[in-house]
C-alpha cells in the first residue's frame, strides 16, 4: 500500500495520516470557534432586541450589522473563485455563433427597414428578406 501511494501520489502513508490528522483538527477548531462565536453574537441579538430582557436598540442594530456583513464574506469568496469556470463555460458556449448585431446602429437600421415594409404584399416580403439579408452581410 505504501509503495502505490508513493507512486502515485508521492507520498508516503505516514505522511497521509498527518495530513489527515491536521486537516480534521482544522475543521474541529474551526467548527468549535465559529459555534462559539455564533452562541454569543445570537445570545447578545435575543437579549437586546425588541421586548428582549436587556433591550438595547444600538446594540442589537451594531450587531446585527456585524452579521450581515460577515456571513456574505463565504459567498464573495466563491463568487471570486468560480469566476473563471463561469468565463469558460460562457466563452465555449458563444464561441461559435454569428453574433450578426454586434452594435446598436446594425439594429436600428434593420428595424427602420422593418418599419417600412408592408407585409400584406408578397414583393414586399421578398424585398424583406433581401434587405435583411443585405445588412446582414
Amino acid at each position: 500500500m505504501n509503495e502505490l501511494l508513493v507512486k502515485t501520489f508521492s507520498i508516503t502513508l505516514d505522511q497521509l495520516i498527518l495530513c489527515a490528522n491536521q486537516t480534521l483538527y482544522m475543521v474541529f477548531v474551526s467548527l468549535f470557534l465559529g459555534s462559539v462565536i455564533g452562541f454569543i453574537l445570537a445570545f447578545i441579538l435575543v437579549l437586546t432586541k425588541k421586548n428582549g430582557l436587556k433591550e438595547n436598540k444600538v446594540v442589537f442594530t451594531v450587531t446585527s450589522t456585524v452579521i450581515n456583513c460577515l456571513r456574505s464574506i463565504p459567498f464573495v469568496i466563491l463568487l471570486v473563485f468560480i469566476l473563471p469556470v463561469k468565463k469558460a463555460i460562457v466563452k465555449t458556449t458563444f464561441e461559435d455563433a454569428n453574433n450578426y448585431m454586434k452594435d446598436g446602429i446594425r439594429l436600428r437600421e434593420v428595424i427602420d427597414v422593418i418599419n417600412e415594409i408592408e407585409f400584406d404584399d408578397v414583393k414586399e416580403t421578398h424585398a424583406f428578406g433581401n434587405v435583411y439579408e443585405d445588412i446582414l452581410k
